[in-house]
């Protein structure tokens, strides 16, 4: 069953463009829903990420040109609807990491808290982006497939 406005952070994102643990998961989630939300903080955190692994050796940089190509292509398509970050975005990953005892990261929190301010749903592979967000009453979406 499809679910609407499902907001996926940089660890469910990137395994759509690079083969990695989750790929498979994220390309059958992908492949049965829709309506993605991302924010300008994911798409600066996607090239980033990207940018890592040719910096690791993980990738080329011919390779990382055609990804490039082909998300930006995605964007364009309007693929992911796209949030733009606001003040109750900062607040509310402010509250998060004020208020929660997990090791969070500061961008993840912003991440969280796009998706609580926004009242959507989240899907990530990352533990304790999902454990946080449980803790905050954010609906997460299963990744299992």
């Amino acid at each position: 069953m499809a679910q609407d406005n499902i907001y996926i952070d940089t660890s469910s994102l990137i395994p759509l463009y690079f083969e990695e643990v989750f790929s498979t998961k994220a390309q059958h989630f992908f492949a049965t829903n829709n309506t993605f939300v991302i924010s300008e903080l994911s798409k600066v955190e996607f090239y980033s990420t990207a940018r890592k692994k040719v910096r690791m050796g993980d990738t080329s940089e011919s390779e990382i040109k055609k990804v490039f190509r082909v998300f930006d292509s995605h964007l364009d398509q309007e693929l992911f609807s796209i949030i733009n970050l606001a003040k109750n975005h900062f607040h509310a990953a402010s509250t998060i990491i004020k208020s929660t005892n997990n090791s969070l990261r500061s961008l993840d929190a912003l991440h969280l808290g796009i998706a609580y301010s926004e009242n959507i749903s989240v899907l990530s592979f990352d533990k304790i982006f999902n454990e946080t967000a449980e803790e905050f009453g954010i609906p997460i979406i299963s990744y299992s497939g």
